[in-house]
């Protein structure tokens, strides 16, 4: 009888400590799931993070680099942009006369830009005016520079076709100190037949937006 009941008892024990075992890896596997889910959750938002704020990759501290940020709002762009220490950016705005290349005019002396590490935010947008029609609006962080739009009718620039442009939409775009970048460029269609509309081959209306960073001085 004590052989027996001593069986009794050592599998009474052995069965109680393998589910105390079982219950220890359990709660242990479903505290790992929880931290690797958690874990990401926080990979993403992170990733949706860098996308909504833009990232720089492949930056050359002696090149100007570039990257455009998604906005999802219309007639808004948003850039990253990193400028080499002590650059100064001249700025270009252009609401009339738009070439198929290059920039039109001469620029408008602009301000010093202090880049951090990943460069810093830069806004193109078009807002109604304060007074008629609407402005073209470039602000750099440190200055807004604005220019009155002459084709007042907003509709146009959105269903009137023609050829458009943004800087870094496909990815990190470099470019040395001293060359132009062109942030945005809308050109418009022309009538060119009773029945034929087409983008002109020289300037055409439309709106551009761009800036020019050099060394200083």
């Amino acid at each position: 009888m004590q052989g027996r009941y001593g069986t009794e008892v050592l599998l009474k024990q052995y069965t109680l400590g393998t589910l105390l075992l079982l219950t220890s890896c359990m709660g242990l596997a479903c505290a790992y799931c929880t931290l690797w889910y958690q874990h990401r959750v926080a990979l993403r938002e992170l990733e949706l993070l860098r996308t909504e704020q833009g990232i720089l990759s492949g930056i050359d501290r002696n090149e100007v680099s570039i990257v455009a940020v998604p906005t999802n709002e219309l007639d808004v762009w948003r850039w990253r942009i990193f400028v080499p220490k002590g650059s100064r950016v001249d700025i270009g705005i252009e609401t009339k006369d738009i070439p198929a290349s290059g920039t039109p005019k001469p620029l408008i002396t602009g301000a010093f830009i202090e880049s951090n590490p990943n460069g810093i935010l830069i806004t193109g947008s078009i807002k109604k005016s304060v007074k008629k029609g609407y402005d073209l609006i470039l602000n750099l962080g440190n200055g807004t520079l604005s220019n009155v739009m002459e084709d007042r009718d907003l509709e146009l620039w959105h269903d009137g076709g023609g050829e458009s442009m943004v800087a870094g939409l496909d990815g990190t775009q470099s470019v040395a100190l001293g060359e132009s970048i062109i942030l945005v460029r809308k050109r418009l269609m022309e009538p060119v037949s009773a029945t034929q509309n087409q983008v002109p081959s020289g300037l055409s209306r439309g709106y551009m937006l761009w800036i020019r960073p050099h060394k200083w001085p």
